[in-house]
This record gives C-alpha cells, sequence and structure tokens, in this order.
C-alpha cells in the first residue's frame, strides 16, 4: 500500500467519520491533514525517505497519525508498546537504529534520557526534558507545503518487534506491499461492504491492531480505537457506534463474557469477529455465539514473519470449524513438513511452512537468525499443524520454546534467564501451561539450591521487577531435579 497515492480518496470521503476515540472524532479530510502536517514537520526535522521513526505512544488517533506521515514520507516506521520497559525500548531503538522518535508523556524514561542511552536518537517530539518539538505542535493541524515522495512498494516500510525479545532482538521488515497482505486475505475470504464499522482493542503496534487502521484508509471503514482493552467499555462502545467487527485475541473473548454487562449487552449489530493468537477458548465462544446467534465466528492464522492473517475460512460456505484456522491465501503456497523437510500427506503432524510475497524481508540486522527462518524460500514458522483432506489447517503446537499470553508472545529463554539470576534457583524451565483466559500461561519449573527456600510469591516479584507482566509466571512447580534427554537436554516436553 503506498499511502501518496490515496490522499484523494481521503478527500473525496470528507466529512466521513474515519478514526473515533472516547473523547475525539476524526474525519478523513482530517486525517489527510493531519498526517500531512506531521510527514512536514518530520521533513522540517531532517527526516528523509528511508529515515527510522519509532513510536512511542498509546493506541490513540496520533499512533495512526504517525503510521501515516512516516509512510507519506517514505519512512521506516517501529512501532513500540507503552508497556514496554524502559530498558527493553532503549535496546530495540538501538537495534533499529532509530532517528527520531515520537514519545507520549507518560512514558516513565524523557527524551533525554532516550537520547542519552541511544547514540542513533537525533530528534525527539514530546514534552519530557530533552524534547527537540512538543506533541502538540507535531500533531497540530495545519496547511504545509509537502509533496510525497516517489516510494516503491519493495522500499521498507517498518521494523516489527516480536513481543518477546530475548538475546538479540528480533525486528520483522516488512516493506510497503506488505501493507496490502491482511487486506487482501480479508478482502478474498470475508468480503468487505463498505458500511462496517472498525472497532480496535488490540495494539497498533502488532498485525492485529494495524489492519484496522488499514481498511480504514483502504476502504473507508471508521475506526473506534480504545486505549486498553476493557469490557465493559468495549461492549459500550459497540453498542453505540454500532460496530460490525473485530479482531481479538482468545483472552479477551473470556474476559467479554464474563463481564457484567453482558447479559444485558445489545451486540446485535455485530456482523462477524475474528480470533487470533492463542488457543480459542471454545466456552467463551460458545457464549457469544449463543447470546448472537446470527453472529459468525471465525478463527484465523498468521505470523507477523508473513504479514498475517495467512490463513482464514469462507465467510458464506458454512464451512467454518473453529478448531482450525482456514485455508491458505490462494497466492501463499503452505504445506507440512517433516523433521527432515518432507512435505506430509493430509492429517499427519509437522511444521508449518510457508512461501510467497507475504514473507518477510528478513530479520533487521541479523543474517543468520533470517537464513535460520527462511530456508529456499520457505519460512519455517516453527507451528506444528496438520491439513484435512480440504485443504482446512489445524493448528495442533509449537515446535518454538514460546508461549503466547492473550496473544503476546514470550520467549521462555528470557524468563529462564531472568529466574536463573535468583541467588536460590539451581536449575529453571519455563514452558506453557493451558490457561482458560489468556490461552495459555507461563509456567516456571525450578530446582533450587540445596538448603534455599523462596516461595512463589517471593519469585513473582522478582520476575515483575524485571518483565513485562504478561512474561510473568502465573504458575511455579519446584522440582528436585529436571527430567532431561539423553544427550543431557532438558525433557521439556515430561513437564506439564
Amino acid at each position: 500500500m503506498l499511502l501518496h497515492k490515496i490522499l484523494d480518496v481521503l478527500e473525496e470521503r470528507s466529512s466521513k467519520p474515519a478514526l473515533i476515540t472516547s473523547d475525539r472524532i476524526v474525519t478523513f479530510s482530517q486525517l489527510r491533514e493531519l498526517m500531512l502536517s506531521l510527514a512536514g514537520a518530520l521533513r522540517d526535522a531532517g527526516a528523509r525517505k528511508g529515515s527510522h521513526v519509532a513510536i512511542l505512544l498509546p493506541d490513540s488517533i496520533d499512533y495512526c497519525v504517525a503510521y501515516g506521515a512516516i509512510w507519506l514520507l517514505g519512512g521506516v516506521a517501529v512501532p513500540l508498546n507503552m508497556g514496554m520497559k524502559t530498558q527493553t525500548v532503549t535496546r530495540l531503538l538501538s537495534h533499529s537504529n532509530s532517528e527520531f522518535l515520537i514519545l507520549h508523556d507518560s512514558y516513565p524514561a524523557d527524551a533525554a534520557s532516550m537520547k542519552g542511552a541511544v547514540p542513533s536518537l537525533r530528534w525527539v517530539a514530546g514534552s519530557s526534558p530533552g524534547a527537540d518539538a512538543g506533541l502538540e505542535s507535531v500533531f497540530a493541524a495545519g496547511t504545509v507545503d509537502f509533496e510525497p515522495l516517489a516510494i516503491a512498494e519493495s522500499d521498507t516500510c517498518g521494523i516489527f518487534y516480536t513481543s518477546g525479545t530475548t538475546g538479540v532482538p528480533k525486528g520483522i521488515v516488512w516493506n510497503y506491499r506488505h501493507l496490502d497482505a491482511p487486506l487482501m486475505i480479508l478482502e478474498h475470504f470475508v468480503k468487505m461492504p463498505g458500511d462496517d464499522v472498525q472497532i480496535c482493542a488490540v495494539p497498533l503496534s502488532h498485525a492485529g491492531g494495524l489492519v484496522n487502521y488499514l481498511g480504514c484508509l483502504k476502504w473507508g471503514l471508521p475506526v473506534v480505537i480504545m486505549e486498553r482493552f476493557i469490557p465493559g467499555a468495549f461492549i459500550r462502545n459497540i453498542e453505540e457506534h454500532r460496530v460490525t467487527m473485530c479482531f481479538l485475541v482468545p483472552a479477551m473473548f473470556s474476559a467479554l463474557v464474563r463481564t457484567p454487562e453482558f447479559e444485558s449487552a445489545d451486540l446485535s449489530s455485530l456482523r462477524w469477529v475474528a480470533t487470533f493468537g492463542a488457543n480459542a477458548d471454545m466456552d467463551s465462544l460458545d457464549e457469544l455465539q449463543a447470546k448472537c446467534p446470527e453472529l459468525i465466528i471465525i478463527n484465523g492464522w498468521g505470523m507477523m514473519e508473513s504479514a498475517p492473517p495467512n490463513t482464514l475460512p469462507h465467510l458464506d460456505r458454512g464451512e467454518i470449524d473453529l478448531r482450525g484456522v482456514g485455508f491458505p491465501a490462494p497466492w501463499i503456497d503452505m504445506k507440512i513438513v517433516s523433521d527432515t523437510g518432507v512435505e506430509l500427506p493430509p492429517g499427519e503432524v509437522g511444521e508449518v511452512v510457508l512461501r510467497g510475497w507475504v514473507v518477510m524481508d528478513g530479520y533487521y540486522r541479523e543474517p543468520e537468525l533470517t537464513a535460520e527462518a527462511i530456508r529456499d524460500g520457505w519460512l519455517h514458522t516453527g507451528d506444528l499443524g496438520r491439513f484435512d483432506e480440504r485443504g482446512y489447517l489445524y493448528i495442533v503446537g509449537r515446535k518454538k520454546d514460546e508461549i503466547i499470553v492473550g496473544g503476546l508472545n514470550v520467549q521462555a529463554a528470557e524468563v529462564e534467564q531472568v529466574l536463573a539470576a535468583h541467588p536460590a534457583i539451581a536449575e529453571v524451565a519455563v514452558t506453557g501451561a493451558r490457561d482458560k483466559l489468556r490461552g495459555e500461561a507461563v509456567k516456571a519449573h525450578i530446582v533450587l539450591v540445596p538448603g534455599a527456600n523462596v516461595d512463589s510469591r517471593e519469585l513473582t516479584a522478582f520476575c515483575r521487577s524485571r518483565l513485562e507482566a504478561h512474561k510473568v509466571p502465573k504458575l511455579f512447580e519446584f522440582l528436585d531435579k529436571l527430567p532431561r534427554t539423553s544427550t543431557g537436554k532438558v525433557a521439556k516436553w515430561r513437564l506439564e
């Protein structure tokens, strides 16, 4: 998607609402003006085509405007999340070679400390000490002399960091064509009428949130943006704005059906909802379906490494099986392979691999990791799955040592590294445990140093001071020893 090609379309939509929050509504013509104004401010600050511009804002209208301005400039967006620890943010800013940062006032670290910790950073917009420009001024609408640049679809548009970075950060590189991928698969499987109203309650720094904004730009669909998911407020937004569609992770469905407002909620405007990011909670989906008999619920699958979603069911063919995740898009080659790379027939479980233009350009500044993930043109996803005779995909587990908590990826190794630093712990292994609310929960299996005494409460506090909230173990198990293979590696499949 090349944004300069749709500027006139935004103007034609004029007074139609584009982005909606609890205290603000921006029309399409206003959105166009705001994006051009911010692009001009970034240009005046020295940003050029190819410049790396990081965004550290709450999910908001401003976050969307920042994306649009960076892409009009031909820049590279580095979207970050307000829930990240300062140490994580500075590490990712450094790794991404970010030169410009749009920083919200409520973030714990100020502009001066950011610039001191990140050598590449030369300009920060914000209101904290050390900022080079105020947020209000750079986001102020105004007429500017800005002509969008010539941008190719193959140019880099973003570096998206995986949720659970550990050791070496993994920045997923997208080009401008990748921005079309989520919209194309929705058009193919779901059919998108022009009168849909979206609600975005998942982070804009990830594909699940970004697709709402891309749909707004391309199809003219209004988006109700929530800074964070609060079940009662989510229901009120659906009722007030007559929302017709949404993307949620399973944990959100669980919270939704358990909130007191659910029983009396008017959800009749909803046409379809999609769940992504973890194992579907069938009980919660059944409750939602019972309340909304006409609602179509779908389950899809994909990875940030391949501009998701990559599989969906057809909305109108009566073939939806929520235990599975649908069919691959026709422009994606996908197969199930054994550990030796042999393609497996329907019904047999192996690793899901795929190829096509949707596959990322690579991991930023990590050629070895890129070569490990993309082999002979095939992206090795690390997910284990099987096809049925129809070609419908079912995900059954993960080959990677990764846990998905409420749609957010947690690298087991990162949590193990933190816990291993505790003086009372001799050995630790971290796994995922089934969790009704969040899909999976982090579980730590611990062997204590002889004579040491520590409980789960102390270890929880220890982790909370060093990890983002979703990475903190919910469960602890104390063992005499960890199970191991004949070669001495921890046999995690024996841990429950």
